[in-house]
């Protein structure tokens, strides 16, 4: 085979549908845009910026504001904030 007929495709519901639970939990919030925070590594999720590589119509993204404020923590831990509220906006 060559190169080009590795071609990705997207999965298909008959795919999907046959997968355990546990792999389908949260599929309604898999396309959602949001910082992913791992200690003090924060990657941005944009999945609209690739649609296309999952058989939609890609459209012009639209800008992702961050709270770039969130990086003036200072580590130490704050154990009375409520971080629900915190992160709500």
């Amino acid at each position: 085979m060559t190169e080009d007929q590795f071609i990705w495709e997207p999965y298909s519901n008959d795919l999907t549908e046959n997968l355990p639970d546990y792999c389908r939990i949260g599929r309604d919030i898999w396309r959602v845009r949001a910082p992913i925070f791992c200690w003090d590594v924060v990657e941005v999720h944009l999945p609209d910026r690739v649609m296309r590589q999952f058989g939609l119509k890609q459209t012009i993204p639209t800008p992702f504001l961050f709270d770039a404020t969130h990086f003036h923590h200072d580590r130490r831990g704050r154990p009375n904030t409520n971080w629900k509220l915190e992160h709500a906006q």
